[in-house]
């Protein structure tokens, strides 16, 4: 698959990627930031025709991974973009010792679920409290009213996947149909409180599209979705 563009200065890559037998794709979105330099968010497997295609937009300002799970094709960026700024979130640098963190998502159970601002201009970010094995932080492009999620939402709709992939997200995971925080996204949830109080704070930017991690994008009635998908919560 190539680039799409998704909306003004936003791009979305949605790659395979197979786990446990399940095929759920990985998707990576790039950002043009107001540098002319380029974002790009939990980056997929690394190949020459996608660097080709990002290289021609711009050069590779920051590299971002927006979770502890989303983490498993950064290698091999790190070494084509030795000058980008590597930002994750806390816990990575103990994770994996030898990469250049430059930055580390600011966030945590005992702050305040609105972190300070790194690309203010861009984007606006909330730590996804509450969930400390996950450590995901949500990222709001302000231009086009587009929330960017890693794993918070999962969307496969009927007919989306197949075979085991279908019996998977159907019967175990219980995330096939509408969009949804899957049964184990769910699991690791250890304070609902305070993951209710960062979901709330998403709310109030009323997003109106999703770019998600795997499954399809959501392009319209982001706001309601989110709210549906979190309503055990809320």
């Amino acid at each position: 698959m190539a680039l799409n563009a998704f909306a003004s200065n936003l791009w979305e890559y949605n790659s395979p990627m197979t786990r446990a037998g399940l095929r759920l794709g990985h998707r990576m979105t790039v950002a043009r930031l107001p540098s002319g330099g380029l974002w790009v968010h939990s980056p997929a497997k690394f190949s020459p025709s996608l660097r080709n295609e990002i290289d021609q937009l711009g050069p590779v300002e920051a590299i971002v991974a927006p979770s502890l799970f989303h983490d498993s094709f950064l290698p091999k960026w790190i070494k084509a973009y030795p000058k980008a700024s590597l930002v994750g979130p806390s816990g990575m640098r103990k994770m994996h010792s030898g990469w250049p963190v430059k930055e580390t998502l600011k966030g945590g159970p005992n702050t305040d679920a609105v972190p300070e601002l790194l690309w203010p201009e861009t984007f606006e970010r909330v730590f996804i409290a509450g969930m400390p094995k996950v450590n995901e932080h949500v990222f709001f492009h302000r231009e086009t009213g587009t929330l960017i999620v890693a794993d918070l939402i999962f969307h496969f709709p009927e007919g989306s996947l197949k075979g085991w992939s279908r019996f998977a997200m159907k019967h175990l995971n219980a995330a096939y149909g509408e969009p949804v925080a899957t049964r184990l996204f769910r699991s690791q949830i250890k304070e609902p409180d305070q993951l209710a109080k960062s979901i709330r704070a998403i709310l109030e930017w009323n997003p109106q599209k999703i770019i998600v991690g795997h499954g399809r994008n959501i392009t319209e009635n982001g706001r309601a979705v989110l709210e549906r998908a979190y309503g055990f919560l809320l």
